[in-house]
């Protein structure tokens, strides 16, 4: 699948809010059955080129969220889809975070290292 923007972590995020915004009684079923097919293949295309292993699987739970939330909207459980929605915003978010270790020092444009 083509996107029109780089398929950033924002971007995926970006599409779940809007999702979630238009998770509403009298929505078209199609319209949305396509946002959640967007939104599945956009977190697959990042997991496809994702190299590092601790972050391919928060993606691979984020995935399984997305899948969840389409599948519970199918079912018409609207509010679990909402749900389901959430997490895989947070496992995307936050968890996705974790393992990034935190600067011990900062080198300045002088060649200097300054502790941080």
């Amino acid at each position: 699948m083509h996107f029109r923007d780089d398929n950033t972590l924002e971007d995926i995020c970006g599409a779940i809010l809007v999702l979630s915004a238009d998770l509403r009684p009298g929505s078209s079923g199609i319209q949305l059955n396509q946002q959640f097919d967007d939104l599945v293949a956009r977190i697959e295309d990042k997991l496809a080129r994702n190299t590092n292993a601790i972050r391919a699987n928060w993606f691979m739970l984020a995935l399984s969220h997305a899948r969840n939330a389409k599948a519970r909207f199918e079912s018409r459980d609207q509010s679990g889809a909402d749900a389901m929605l959430k997490q895989c915003r947070e496992y995307l978010e936050s968890r996705n975070k974790a393992h990034r270790r935190k600067a011990a020092f900062i080198v300045s444009p002088e060649g200097t290292v300054h502790p941080k």
